[in-house]
């Protein structure tokens, strides 16, 4: 868990809002928290808290994508 290793399976956030445009980028307001760069979190949507009539989407899914997988097998990868 800490190596985040389902960042190489779900290189795509968990979901995002949904506002006037599909998808609303409303989650890093200025002033708040900056988007984390670490695998497994830099794809995280918003570091807000979510609120009554919020709307978020929820997108699950595993992609096995060749380059990520060959990255993380490769000799000296912190997944090897």
């Amino acid at each position: 868990v800490d190596l985040r290793l389902g960042a190489v399976f779900m290189p795509h956030g968990l979901g995002h809002f949904i506002g006037i445009d599909t998808h609303d980028v409303g989650g890093y307001n200025i002033g708040h928290q900056q988007r984390i760069a670490q695998n497994g979190l830099r794809s995280l949507r918003t570091c807000r808290v979510v609120q009554p009539n919020m709307t978020l989407t929820v997108e699950p899914g595993l992609y096995f994508i060749n380059h990520l997988i060959d990255d993380a097998l490769k000799e000296g990868s912190p997944f090897k």
